[in-house]
């Protein structure tokens, strides 16, 4: 046996908690970084409006 056949369904059962609380982990951490991602973006395009405003006001 090779693949998957060769783990046991008991050994899956057994390590299942752990792999599913790492995934988890994983999720969480990709989320977090989105979010902060998005405020970065949301913040550094208001400024540059900002900026383009000011600038036109000036010329």
């Amino acid at each position: 046996m090779d693949g998957w056949a060769a783990v046991s369904d008991e050994d899956v059962e057994a390590i299942l908690p752990t792999a599913v609380y790492a995934l988890a982990k994983i999720h969480m951490h990709l989320v977090h970084n989105s979010v902060i991602q998005l405020v970065e973006d949301s913040a550094t395009q208001k400024m540059t409006s900002s900026i383009s405003a000011q600038a036109s006001f000036l010329i």
